[in-house]
């Protein structure tokens, strides 16, 4: 029961890592400002880590915090990631390998 309960986890960690980069791609691809689409998603990734940080504070199985922990620290990660690419006004994927 345990190793189910914790694929499920990697799920879910994995599958926030698969729509992060589905929406920076999406973003790239734009024809539109990418960077203020790249600026609105990051305000997103703010809010989100805020629901995730008050989620985590609410009486939950330690396994679960445990995943909400992981999760937020891979958000925190990509927060700064996405805030680098704001900052450096890095518009263009390909400037992704330089950067």
């Amino acid at each position: 029961m345990f190793n189910i309960i914790i694929i499920k986890f990697q799920t879910i960690l994995a599958a926030s890592q698969i729509y992060r980069c589905q929406r920076l791609e999406a973003i790239f691809e734009s024809n539109e400002d990418k960077q203020q689409k790249l600026q609105n998603y990051e305000e997103e990734n703010i809010r989100d880590l805020n629901d995730l940080a008050n989620l985590v504070r609410t009486d939950l199985p330690a396994l679960s915090r445990a995943c909400l922990c992981a999760l937020i620290t891979l958000d925190v990660h990509a927060r700064d990631t996405i805030t680098q690419l704001v900052e450096n006004k890095i518009t263009n994927r390909y400037l992704l390998f330089i950067y």
